[in-house]
């Protein structure tokens, strides 16, 4: 039996949210994470403390609005592996997640919230 190799989980790097709508978005390509390009760090995860301000259902994913007093950003779940039903809005929470931009709007994927 051949072990496959270890990954190493990315840093969730504690940063704002205007942190992560300021900074550049890089794609890669092959089994290298997407990132967010701050300063010299190279920032794939994301730990984020803020305030919910919108929560919705679309047709394949769940949204949340986050505020953190410095901006306003989208965390999705795009399947039912995390379970949105125990916050709602006006709730502190800790997010966990992995930074995505889609037609030059960036957003978060959740890991853990």
């Amino acid at each position: 039996m051949v072990d496959a190799p270890l990954r190493k989980r990315q840093t969730a790097y504690k940063v704002t949210i205007k942190d992560i709508i300021s900074s550049r978005y890089i794609k890669t390509s092959g089994m290298e994470p997407n990132y967010l390009e701050m300063g010299s760090k190279q920032i794939s995860r994301v730990n984020i403390l803020g305030v919910i301000v919108e929560k919705s259902d679309m047709d394949n994913y769940k949204a949340l609005v986050m505020d953190d007093g410095s901006g306003r950003i989208s965390a999705r779940v795009f399947d039912d592996k995390i379970f949105l039903g125990n916050v709602e809005v006006g709730d502190v929470v800790n997010l966990i997640g992995r930074p995505r931009e889609f037609s030059s709007e960036k957003y978060i994927i959740i890991e853990s919230i």
